[in-house]
């Protein structure tokens, strides 16, 4: 677990200053802006919202489920609140960034600085449905040619052709000169998948995947015949449940999917057997029981040292082809079911 306490200034740039569970403060690169914030079992559900109908309020509730009260954040992260059906939901300026502008860690250095936007791309308003074109090599934009969705060239053709859209990009580089995480929230309506772990009477979101957006705002002028509907994640749009579904065969530590240190001394043997990849066995295993525990987005993982998702869809098919997935989760159900 960590927080975002605030931001600072760096030689670099920006730098993230942040705060764990024991109250230690230490800071990070912008990049890690892409890490979660919780970690443990989490609930699921699609909501439709307007942004207009979010507050900003303080960050005291998150502060509690994550342990921090005592330690006294700065309050510089800004977290929103909406109510749906009579129960609130806060949201934190990181998820919520992390949703409207994917991918963040590759696309972090073009947001904290001014007129980022047009340095990258412009619209692409010819087509059958809008697009974006981009100035910079997209393998050095997106970290994956593969990773650019009809979705996201359509998110940064909203954000070219509605004031508001607009506005909130820039909003985000403006609010890091003054220390704070926070945006400006668009005129638009939303639906979106949340994850959420509940506190009191509210529910603290970790995760948000934004599945369509429609602008409530004309756009400008040179984008008149731009439609006000926009979809972001076009599978998820028709079929949300599919994404959101978990494998209930999985067992957690008390809400945590990692292994323990005593625990990977046990299954190692299991995990090691037959391994055909250079990289950590333990941290793909870790990704593949967070994966299949909680049911997020294969994409929506954790990567880092050099592990990507066709690395760890690929081990958790072959281990499930060989019987050691069987194997493995014999293992952690009596280990995680020990008193």
């Amino acid at each position: 677990m960590n927080w975002i306490d605030s931001i600072s200034r760096s030689a670099d740039g920006f730098v993230l200053n942040k705060i764990n569970k024991d109250g230690r403060k230490y800071q990070e690169s912008m990049s890690n802006l892409s890490n979660g914030f919780f970690e443990g079992k989490t609930k699921r559900t699609r909501i439709n919202t307007h942004f207009q109908d979010w507050q900003p309020v303080t960050g005291i509730n998150t502060w509690n489920v994550l342990g921090l009260i005592d330690f006294h954040p700065a309050d510089q992260h800004q977290v929103y609140e909406c109510t749906i059906d009579e129960q609130i939901f806060l949201i934190p300026a990181q998820v919520l960034i992390k949703a409207l502008i994917r991918p963040i860690k590759h696309l972090n250095s073009y947001v904290f600085q001014p007129a980022g936007l047009d340095q990258i791309s412009l619209p692409l308003l010819e087509e059958d449905r809008p697009s974006s074109g981009f100035f910079i090599p997209l393998q050095r934009l997106f970290g994956s040619l593969r990773g650019i969705s009809p979705g996201i060239l359509a998110a940064f053709c909203w954000m070219h052709c509605f004031p508001s859209a607009r506005a909130m990009w820039h909003s985000i580089y403006q609010f890091a000169c003054v220390g704070r995480l926070d945006l400006k929230l668009p005129a638009a309506s939303v639906t979106s998948i949340l994850h959420y772990v509940e506190y009191e009477n509210s529910c603290i979101v970790t995760d948000m995947t934004v599945m369509s957006l429609t602008a409530t705002e004309p756009p400008f002028e040179f984008a008149s015949a731009h439609p006000a509907s926009i979809v972001l994640h076009e599978s998820l749009a028709s079929n949300w449940k599919k994404f959101s579904a978990s494998d209930t065969s999985v067992p957690s530590r008390n809400g945590i999917w990692k292994l323990s240190d005593a625990e990977w001394e046990i299954v190692r043997g299991i995990c090691e057997k037959r391994n055909y990849s250079k990289h950590s066995q333990r941290k793909i295993i870790d990704l593949i029981l967070t994966k299949r525990g909680t049911g997020i987005s294969w994409r929506k993982l954790d990567f880092n040292d050099g592990l990507s998702f066709p690395i760890v869809i690929r081990t958790s098919r072959r281990m499930e082809e060989d019987g050691r997935w069987h194997e493995l989760l014999q293992e952690l159900r009596l280990l995680r079911s020990a008193p």
